[in-house]
């Protein structure tokens, strides 16, 4: 298709002024000709329209059905309500991932829409590309009050409309943060005037996330782990603690979208209990953010909002609190294990430290 191509004479209307033009006459609200003057639309038209003579709507058919770009366009809107709104290429890679994922066929160059494609998406959805407000310098620090109280305007009127101000047990924080083996963050002593270097056990840390999540009241949400490999190995956990504590594997030891979804489906949902609504708060990771979660979270009754970027140090309660505590005391336990036993931490010594810390 050729986005500037234009048709000699272009239609002076909307398919939506048309049929509102042909219920106009048929609910013998207007005639044709005062339907036809009103709506600015040709007399004839109307005529062929409401005797069925021409199709309701012409062209090659889409690539995806029109129910699945419904699906799509109200994700997007549900996505802006609430603070996290994508960019035309995010919008895309998030189509993108719903291809490979269902195993479609597209002639999308590597499975991801184009320019063109989104144009006409977005005309068959009433969607438009809007450029965000104008943010002067001195507001483009995320600490800012006008982000800060754009943020808590928010929050305001989503507890109203859920009706949850008086429903702690139904407002949810979700956070993981990422440590590694190495004790790396504490200072060193050194001679005065000379830089210091420290040897580590070496260039590849094993990393390991932790995701925590626990409604206001302070009840907890059984945590996940993710350990950096390719298997999960029975040595690394007991077999109880698997009641208590999700695990996972990835090859770089991070979150992963896919990790992600089975945790809000096989942890997260059947552990909140049946009380709804449920609010879900969390800094929108970009793991986080996909067109099954968000889909998902609406089936079950859950209402995503994202904090602004670069505030969780500010607003997000489990990095203020549980996370910052967490990994104090993993640094430590780490130095006490490097000094004093001389060697390691290791992936099957993570269930000696979890418990004492709160992570189980």
């Amino acid at each position: 298709m050729v986005r500037h191509y234009k048709r000699i004479k272009e239609k002076s209307y909307s398919e939506r002024q048309l049929e509102q033009a042909v219920d106009a006459v048929k609910e013998n609200k207007m005639t044709l000709s005062q339907a036809a003057k009103l709506f600015a639309i040709p007399r004839t038209t109307i005529y062929f329209r409401l005797n069925h003579c021409v199709m309701t709507r012409a062209g090659h058919p889409t690539v995806f059905s029109p129910e699945f770009e419904k699906r799509m366009a109200d994700c997007l809107y549900t996505m802006e309500k609430c603070g996290f709104p994508l960019t035309r290429k995010e919008a895309s890679v998030l189509i993108s991932e719903y291809v490979r994922q269902n195993g479609l066929v597209t002639l999308f160059k590597n499975q991801i829409p184009g320019k063109d494609w989104f144009h006409s998406f977005q005309k068959r959805n009433e969607l438009s590309i809007k450029k965000p407000q104008n943010v002067e310098l001195a507001r483009k620090n995320a600490c800012d009050p006008f982000i800060i109280y754009g943020y808590l305007d928010l929050m305001e009127s989503v507890l109203q409309e859920l009706e949850l101000k008086e429903k702690p047990k139904q407002i949810y924080n979700l956070d993981e943060t990422s440590i590694c083996n190495d004790p790396t963050k504490g200072k060193i002593i050194g001679k005065k005037g000379f830089k210091a270097t420290k040897t580590t056990s070496g260039p590849g840390r094993n990393n390991t996330t932790v995701l925590l999540a626990t409604n206001a009241c302070g009840d907890k949400i059984p945590p996940l782990i993710i350990f950096q490999g390719k298997f999960l190995w029975n040595q690394w956990f007991y077999a109880e603690e698997q009641v208590k504590t999700a695990y996972a594997v990835s090859d770089k030891g991070w979150m992963e979208t896919s990790i992600f979804e089975k945790y809000m489906r096989n942890v997260f949902v059947p552990a909140i209990g049946p009380e709804r609504p449920v609010l879900l708060i969390f800094d929108g990771h970009k793991t986080h953010v996909t067109l099954g979660v968000i889909e998902y979270a609406a089936s079950q009754g859950i209402t995503i909002i994202k904090l602004p970027p670069h505030t969780s140090h500010v607003l997000q309660p489990l990095d203020l609190s549980t996370m910052k505590s967490l990994k104090d005391r993993w640094e430590a336990e780490l130095i006490g294990r490097d000094v004093i036993l001389g060697h390691d931490y290791l992936k099957g010594n993570f269930h000696e430290f979890s418990p004492k810390y709160g992570v189980r």
